[in-house]
């Protein structure tokens, strides 16, 4: 039996929590989540499903803060300073509702992990750039990432919980990827925006390795994985494939990341010859 919570029984603590996670967790139609119509087995695949996505939402608290150090060492501007610590703010939500699905599948409580995630770190370039390559991989690329499949999650979807929480989320990382984009614009009117790009191009296809090998290990055989019976009845709870998720990625390096990148300036051949269409 887990133990109790002693900081939900905290009624100021619980109110200012509640103020500023917002008005979105009351929409969630907690009531009507279908989970009970899962046979056990794929019940409990679906649970561990949410709440290792609550769990990658946690991480993302870190890393938003992150960039919102270096951003104010970058001197950024105040509407950038707003944006990216809301977004560390939405990161809680999501990780909130995300284990709340998880627990309406089954899952039992548990403590949520203490993994810090890590970012790439050059101390001999300024903030400034620093924070642009943390817009790329942490915006841009992810975040377009999750913009791209949780839309796709839920065009599918058929649970009224799922669905809920997901239109929730989807409202933030729609805006958690444009800031990313709108940095990296800014940049281009920079002092030294010439040599800054050029560093960021020197990373690109790495920043995009590096994503790749931590969401797939390898995408060849994320693409090649053999389709799962259950899929359907998986994909109305909020599941994917990985090869559903790999196809989506070299979908977008396509049709967002590279003509999106090719107009701020960078050479994108590099990274669409690394990442070629999906056949």
């Amino acid at each position: 039996m887990s133990a109790p919570d002693p900081w939900r029984d905290d009624p100021w603590l619980m109110q200012e929590h509640r103020r500023t996670m917002g008005r979105d967790r009351a929409e969630v139609p907690w009531g009507r989540c279908t989970a009970a119509t899962l046979d056990p087995a794929l019940r409990a695949r679906v649970a561990a499903l949410w709440r290792a996505r609550a769990e990658s939402e946690r991480r993302s608290v870190a890393i938003f803060s992150t960039w919102a150090v270096d951003l104010v060492g970058a001197r950024a501007e105040a509407p950038f300073l707003s944006l990216v610590a809301r977004a560390a703010v939405d990161e809680v939500r999501h990780a909130e509702l995300f284990e709340q699905l998880a627990r309406c599948y089954g899952a039992a409580p548990a403590p949520p992990s203490d993994a810090l995630p890590a970012m790439p770190d050059d101390p001999r370039v300024p903030l400034h750039w620093q924070a642009s390559r943390e817009a790329l991989e942490l915006s841009v690329i992810g975040e377009g990432f999750s913009l791209g499949l949780l839309q796709d999650l839920r065009a599918v979807a058929r649970d009224p919980a799922v669905r809920a929480a997901l239109a929730v989320v989807l409202g933030d990382e729609s805006r958690h990827a444009r800031v990313g984009w709108r940095w990296l614009a800014a940049q281009r009117d920079a002092p030294d925006a010439d040599a800054q790009r050029a560093w960021l191009q020197e990373g690109l296809v790495p920043a995009f390795e590096r994503f790749v090998d931590a969401v797939f290990g390898d995408l060849g055989e994320a693409l090649g994985e053999a389709p799962d019976p259950a899929e359907v009845v998986l994909r109305a709870h909020g599941a994917t494939s990985r090869a559903r998720m790999a196809s989506l990625f070299l979908e977008l390096v396509h049709a967002l990341w590279a003509p999106g990148l090719a107009a701020l300036g960078f050479e994108t051949a590099p990274l669409t010859r690394r990442y070629p269409r999906s056949p």
